[in-house]
């Protein structure tokens, strides 16, 4: 079980990069998705330190969406997006740094 909620983790966060750069990527862009995909890459093979650098940025991701969502007063389409991608990270980086549904899997890789 904790295996497949970090496939569904490593899922989510490579397509909410791809999201945020749809429909025209920059440089950067693919190199951000590229550095995301190492790090779910990691995550997916048990590194303990992949859980905290994906559970870190994400924090930092949904934190940031909340400053946004709070800066802005909007009613557009971009902001109920703006709404799913925060409560995305924000729910991200409190299973993996919690370590409840996801610690059976590190533990496994640390034995």
């Amino acid at each position: 079980m904790p295996k497949n909620i970090v496939i569904l983790i490593s899922v989510l966060v490579i397509a909410l990069s791809v999201l945020s750069w749809l429909p025209a990527p920059e440089a950067k862009d693919l190199i951000r998705t590229s550095m995301n995909v190492v790090l779910v890459l990691f995550l997916y093979r048990g590194a303990n330190w992949a859980r905290w650098v994906v559970g870190i940025l994400c924090g930092l991701a949904s934190v940031t969406g909340i400053y946004l969502l709070t800066a802005t007063g909007n009613d557009s389409s971009q902001m109920i997006l703006l709404w799913i991608m925060t409560g995305i990270y924000a729910g991200i980086s409190v299973i993996l740094l919690s370590g409840a549904f996801v610690g059976p899997h590190f533990k496994a890789r640390d034995s």
